[in-house]
């Protein structure tokens, strides 16, 4: 019993290894991460049955989206330095997806299926 408990101990130590928490640099990496994903989902949308097919995967990482938000408030403001290194490595992430958003807005009817699914995605 005592080896059975020792060894339960040892993995779950394992399984913590470098736990810290959230950080604003994971945060951010996290946040790039769904916009990537939006972006690559988007450039699926031809038209509007295509678009309702995405709106659910969307609509996921827009849930995801507004959890790290909700994260990243309990972590307060970043030092000046952090939070300047943070929007460089956000704003190639955004581009793309502004420049694909922008191409799905010119599809007839794609914007009316994937409309609720983005509520609240955006620049934070």
């Amino acid at each position: 019993m005592k080896k059975t408990f020792a060894l339960v101990a040892l993995g779950a130590a394992f399984l913590c290894y470098g736990c810290g928490g959230d950080s604003h640099e994971s945060l951010n990496d996290e946040t790039c991460d769904i916009f990537t994903e939006m972006t690559e989902i988007m450039a699926t949308i031809t038209d509007e049955a295509s678009a309702k097919e995405a709106a659910p995967k969307i609509e996921a990482l827009a849930v995801e989206f507004k959890d790290i938000v909700q994260r990243e408030k309990s972590l307060g403001d970043p030092p000046d330095d952090v939070k300047r290194e943070l929007e460089k490595k956000m704003s190639a992430a955004m581009q793309d997806f502004f420049k694909e958003m922008m191409r799905v807005g010119q599809v007839e009817g794609a914007m009316k299926q994937i409309e609720k699914a983005m509520e609240g995605v955006g620049p934070r």
